[in-house]
């Protein structure tokens, strides 16, 4: 799974958050027709063009990562973010993002109080998530027989 954001605040928080991000580590799990177990996988930061970040974490932790990164659903975002998704000459610049980026609408997720995914409190105090949309990935198979998630 992929969530692309743009990242929003003072640089040099920024710059390690994106770097923290870089060193978080979740369970992946793989499977076959006998067994299922989970393995740790590195997360990944990856950079797009106009600023996009993309995050690259198991689908399983969709919800924990969207409450990580305190993502607003749509009825509870704040001024700036509804100033972003107006129209400008009939298109809306986040969905022509997301349609180039062949992205889907970030859903509506189950909010978890306190999410599994220490993120550094000190400085996303400082820094704001604009999120663009999420990419799911296929199955792939590898050639034993297991299968995963093809991140």
């Amino acid at each position: 799974m992929h969530l692309a954001f743009i990242p929003y605040g003072i640089k040099n928080f920024v710059d390690f958050f994106l770097e923290d991000l870089n060193h978080k580590f979740m369970p992946l799990k793989i499977y076959n027709e006998k067994e299922e177990k989970y393995i740790l996988m590195q997360c990944q930061v990856r950079l797009m063009p106009f600023g996009i970040v993309e995050f690259v974490f198991p689908k399983e932790f969709l919800n924990e990562v969207l409450s990580a990164f305190k993502i607003k659903k749509e009825s509870e975002q704040s001024e700036y973010m509804k100033r972003l998704n107006k129209k400008i000459l009939g298109v809306n610049p986040l969905n022509l993002l997301r349609k180039v980026l062949k992205l889907k609408k970030v859903p509506d997720y189950e909010e978890i109080p306190h999410p599994n995914i220490p993120m550094p409190e000190k400085f996303m105090q400082f820094i704001a998530i604009i999120p663009i949309g999420i990419r799911e990935d296929g199955e792939f198979t590898e050639q034993n027989g297991w299968r995963h998630e093809a991140i």
